[in-house]
């Protein structure tokens, strides 16, 4: 690697230092296919220093962004490289085929988690059908993205309300949302990722093991430094 009209840090040469750019501009407000997390955004719950892929539309230079970003990880699978990207728990999760759950949602979006959790039990609340509209008002079957965006759950959606009896059905809809919101995303990032890794890899790893092949481990084993 060499760089034309800048400076570099050649401290561990500069391919290091091109995988150290990369990563910081990807998780910046630069770039537009990574946002941060609505717990980064608001300093709560679990994994504050995550991001996440933007659900906004794919036009032709975000897509080429996404397969840059999915060749970028292949070569650190490859070579052993490490590029330091905070990313969520879901995008881990669908970049190697898993089912992301309720769990892992919270440490992107507490907020969303707890909303969904409550809608999924009414009873539990304690509250009954003719206390239902008092409690939550007027909603429909509409819900915020990540980037803050209002999206329809179903066919008609801004018009429907939602009933004690339909809460559940809501709960599991929005959760639906927004685990596969970047779902087109992903789809590019894999499809870059498997000119370098073949997809069936994939499938035999968990999130955590491709997390570790692409952004190395993150934990510093202090005993091993003071030996060294």
């Amino acid at each position: 690697v060499s760089y034309e009209g800048e400076g570099g840090v050649d401290q561990g040469g500069l391919y290091r230092d091109f995988l150290d750019a990369v990563s910081s501009e990807l998780m910046s407000k630069f770039l537009p296919i990574l946002i941060r997390t609505p717990n980064n955004q608001s300093n709560a719950g679990e994994c504050r220093d995550a991001w996440s892929l933007s659900p906004a539309p794919i036009n032709t230079a975000t897509r080429r962004m996404l397969h840059f970003l999915g060749k970028i990880m292949a070569i650190c699978v490859r070579g052993d490289d490490v590029m330091p990207l905070a990313l969520s728990r879901i995008t881990w999760k669908l970049l190697v085929g898993d089912q992301p759950q309720l769990e892992d949602l919270e440490l992107a979006d507490t907020a969303a988690a707890e909303s969904i959790r409550q809608f999924l039990n009414v009873q539990a609340l304690g509250i009954t059908e003719d206390e239902f509209a008092d409690c939550f008002g007027d909603i429909r079957f509409i819900y915020a993205n990540s980037r803050g965006e209002e999206v329809p759950l179903m066919e008609g959606g801004a018009n429907t309300t939602v009933t004690f009896h339909t809460a559940k059905r809501f709960a599991e809809l929005v959760l639906e949302m927004r685990i596969n919101e970047a779902a087109e995303h992903v789809a590019c990032i894999r499809e870059a990722l498997a000119i370098g890794v073949p997809v069936g890899c994939l499938s035999l790893w968990s999130w955590r093991d491709l997390e570790l092949k692409v952004c190395g481990n993150p934990t510093v084993d202090i005993q091993l430094m003071r030996k060294h």
